[in-house]
């Protein structure tokens, strides 16, 4: 999510997973879309309804850019439209 400076491996792991839970990133990209089975999405999504958690992250989302435009989520470009695009969680939301 940049090339700047240097990150641990469990702070990538949780990078990709914010990627994957509020973007849908991967989805259907080189089969990335199993790296979590569809019956795991199922069974953690009815266990914790999102509550249309994309829509809402966005709008903390942009409230966090016009606040701080240097802050570290300007490094996803477009991050907010992505969240509010995800295809990946979208029957969840």
């Amino acid at each position: 999510m940049g090339v700047d400076g240097t990150i641990t491996v469990m702070g990538q792991l949780i990078q990709l997973a914010t990627l994957y839970d509020n973007a849908g990133k991967y989805e259907g990209v080189d089969n990335f879309g199993d790296l979590v089975h569809e019956d795991t999405r199922h069974s953690v999504n009815a266990a914790f309804p999102r509550l249309g958690w994309c829509s809402w992250f966005a709008e903390r989302v942009r409230g966090e850019v016009r606040n701080k435009p240097w802050c570290h989520t300007t490094h996803i470009p477009q991050f907010d439209k992505m969240m509010e695009e995800n295809t990946l969680h979208r029957r969840w939301e």
